[in-house]
């Protein structure tokens, strides 16, 4: 999925990543390794100090969560309970029962019992092939920080519940994830944005506002706020390379729909 635009005096080249359970997504073709390593000003989604910063001062960005204000306990049935305190232990259990349960989601969340294999990362790929070069950010730090927590804490409780529903069988996942990174690998943009439409389809109703606020935090208010910076740097006269998420630049309200709004032509880069 790599893709380029002409501007009067550069050209900016733009590769959708991801990240998932199959090393062949690190495989990039050689002209796209070309085109990155002789490109001059680099963007990813983090820039290179916001990333530094979230490394060294993680509790900046995530603090609130840690405010133990909550009952969690009491959201859930004696069994769910249970469940919770077998999957991360009941010590675990107590210190996070009174904190945000964005905090508790995201730790049942990564043990999934049949989820072992490592997980490769292309952005990562390249952040470690730029070494010392500096990269820019396409978000700002206020849009990164509203794409954490994209939900309320009804959102989460819900689930958290919806998790312990299927847990430890969470195949129908599995399998999409392997469609997904076939899509990719195809550079099928529109089948892989076909499998994001059911990933990001809620299964019951109380996820329904959750989903809402996902699409339009993570994904449409950050993909307007994108397509503005790749106006800038259209404007310039640097080669730009731009790694960021596959799922920002398929489908509909993506930030290649929001160009060609504007008149401006994004093509294949050829390979």
């Amino acid at each position: 999925m790599f893709w380029k635009i002409q501007g009067e005096n550069c050209t900016v080249y733009i590769l959708g990543t991801l990240h998932g359970s199959s090393e062949n997504i690190l495989n990039l073709d050689k002209e796209i390794l070309n085109c990155f390593d002789n490109s001059e000003l680099y963007y990813s989604e983090l820039s290179k100090s916001l990333a530094e910063n979230l490394m060294a001062f993680p509790m900046d960005y995530i603090g609130d969560f840690f405010e133990p204000v909550y009952q969690i306990p009491g959201e859930f049935s004696h069994n769910e309970n249970k469940l919770i305190s077998k999957i991360i232990g009941e010590d675990v259990y107590r210190k996070f029962s009174s904190f945000h349960p964005f905090l508790l989601y995201t730790l049942l969340s990564g043990k999934k019992e049949n989820k072992g294999e490592n997980i490769y990362s292309v952005d990562k790929f390249l952040i470690d092939r730029l070494g010392d070069k500096d990269y820019q950010g396409l978000d700002t730090e206020e849009s990164f920080k509203d794409s954490l927590c994209p939900g309320s804490f009804d959102d989460y409780i819900a689930l958290i519940k919806e998790f312990l529903k299927k847990y430890p069988d969470f195949k129908e996942e599995e399998e999409l994830e392997k469609d997904l990174i076939s899509a990719y690998l195809e550079g099928d943009c529109r089948k892989f944005s076909g499998i994001l439409d059911k990933i990001y389809t809620p299964e019951n109703n109380d996820l329904t506002e959750y989903y809402k606020s996902f699409n339009e935090k993570v994904l449409s208010a950050r993909n307007r706020l994108w397509a503005d910076k790749i106006k800038i740097v259209l404007n310039g006269d640097k080669d730009v390379f731009i790694f960021a998420g596959a799922a920002h630049f398929c489908g509909r309200n993506s930030i290649f729909e929001i160009l060609a709004n504007e008149g401006i032509l994004v093509i294949p880069a050829g390979l």
